[in-house]
Formats: structure tokens, C-alpha cells, sequence
């Protein structure tokens, strides 16, 4: 039986390739710097990859919870996006009303940020007190 390759595997292939093979081969300052964003740009794509659903599922919970939603989170992709700019709409609008609990919304806020940080900057350390840093 043939099985394809993963995606995961596929992005990790031309990630290597474009580290091992190309990028010593580059001279022109302009485009190894473009390379190290697409290179950057793959393992973006392969952390949300491994990371993406399960943060969205709790992303929705989140702010499902804080908004008294109790739809489940669609599993199609454009139903999903659809919802989520639903949620975000309200969400805004929640944050103007001024009814929105401080200390609540700066958790939540604050969870989805490190999930989102964990998915662009992996190496960022999420435990950092980041709520404290400007007072």
C-alpha cells in the first residue's frame, strides 16, 4: 500500500534542503535574507500544523466561556473561520460595552497570546510574566 508523506514531513524536507543545500550557495545579502523568512515562514506552517487545532479548540473555549457562547467549534475550515469572526466581532463589541471583567479578559487575552507565541516564536518563553512588565 502506498502512503504519502505527511505534510509535517514534506515541509521539514524543503526546510532541510533550503538550510543544507541553497542557502550556503547564496552570495546576494538581499535574497538570503529572503530565505530566512521563507524559512521562518515553513516552520511557522508546521507549527500551526501541530499546534493550530488544539489551540483553536482552546481559544473558542476561552471565549466561548467569557461570552456565554455554547456552540461547539465547527470542524469545517470555512465554518471555523466564519465563527471565529463572529466570536471576534462580539468579543469587540463585549470590550466596548465596558461591562467586560478586567482581570478575566487579561487571562484570557494573555492564554491565547502565548498560544499564538508558541506558534510563530516557539522558543519564546510563554511563562514570562508579560502582564507585569509595563507597571
Amino acid at each position: 500500500m502506498h502512503e504519502s508523506p505527511r505534510p509535517d514531513d514534506l515541509l521539514a524536507g524543503v526546510s532541510r534542503f533550503l538550510a543544507e543545500q541553497v542557502a550556503p550557495k547564496i552570495d546576494d545579502r538581499a535574497i538570503a535574507f529572503r530565505l530566512k523568512v521563507a524559512l521562518f515562514l515553513l516552520a511557522t506552517v508546521r507549527s500551526e500544523l501541530h499546534l493550530g487545532d488544539g489551540h483553536a479548540h482552546a481559544e473558542w473555549a476561552r471565549f466561548s466561556d467569557m461570552l456565554g457562547y455554547t456552540d461547539a467549534l465547527p470542524s469545517d475550515p470555512a465554518e471555523r473561520r466564519d465563527a471565529f469572526t463572529k466570536l471576534n466581532r462580539e468579543l469587540t463589541d463585549y470590550i466596548r460595552s465596558g461591562t467586560a471583567d478586567e482581570t478575566e479578559m487579561r487571562q484570557v487575552m494573555m492564554a491565547s497570546l502565548r498560544d499564538k507565541l508558541a506558534v510563530v516564536q516557539p522558543r519564546f518563553d510563554a511563562r514570562l510574566d508579560c502582564e507585569n512588565q509595563g507597571k
